[in-house]
């Protein structure tokens, strides 16, 4: 699934789960940031359109009323005001969020499946910002993970006890000792019976 990217500060949040978007919504005033951004953004695009409008209809009037007029804001002056979505909006987006959750179906998969960036994009394993990272961190997993068979027994073998490797037998052999008097002993006699000879 793709990350959530913020259109303000246009990168990718860390994960997409609604703590984030909201700590990241609530942090630096970026609400109040992206609200400003996007008013003025909308206030310039339509002081941009009446720009030719107020052109053509400006006439100079020499009346000192209609000095004050044009100084002073008029009242019917659109503002621009943004609108936030109601509870009731909010509970249907939420629904219908759960409800696709629950089919598992994303619209975005769904609509760009088939292009050509679809699996740099929605695949998160070949993305470019995490796509090393969830290689790297991937745990290993079965090779009959898409089975859908009951698991049973693959062997065949005799399961009684096999006798133990020779390696691990007892050793018929007279294990060495590391203190015994009877070795010096012999060792005496031994160098003894060479200098006689």
């Amino acid at each position: 699934m793709p990350r959530f990217y913020c259109l303000y500060c246009k990168s990718y949040l860390t994960h997409d789960t609604a703590s984030v978007r909201k700590s990241h919504l609530l942090g630096k005033n970026h609400i109040r940031l992206v609200a400003d951004y996007f008013k003025n953004k909308a206030a310039n695009e339509q002081s941009n359109r009446g720009e030719n409008k107020k052109k053509k209809k400006k006439k100079k009037k020499k009346s000192s009323k209609s000095s004050k007029i044009l100084t002073t804001e008029p009242r019917d002056a659109p503002r621009s005001v943004i609108h936030c979505p109601t509870n009731r909006k909010k509970r249907m987006l939420r629904n219908t969020k759960d409800k696709d959750v629950l089919n598992d179906f994303n619209a975005l998969d769904a609509i760009y499946k088939g292009s050509p960036g679809y699996e740099r994009i929605f695949k998160p394993e070949n993305r470019m910002d995490i796509g090393h990272l969830l290689k790297v961190s991937k745990q290993p997993q079965r090779g009959n993970i898409h089975h859908n068979s009951a698991p049973r027994p693959t062997f065949t073998e005799d399961t009684t006890l096999l006798p133990p490797p020779r390696t691990l037998a007892w050793s018929t052999t007279y294990s060495m000792k590391y203190h015994d008097p009877s070795l010096l002993q012999k060792s005496i006699k031994h160098t003894i019976r060479h200098l006689k000879n």
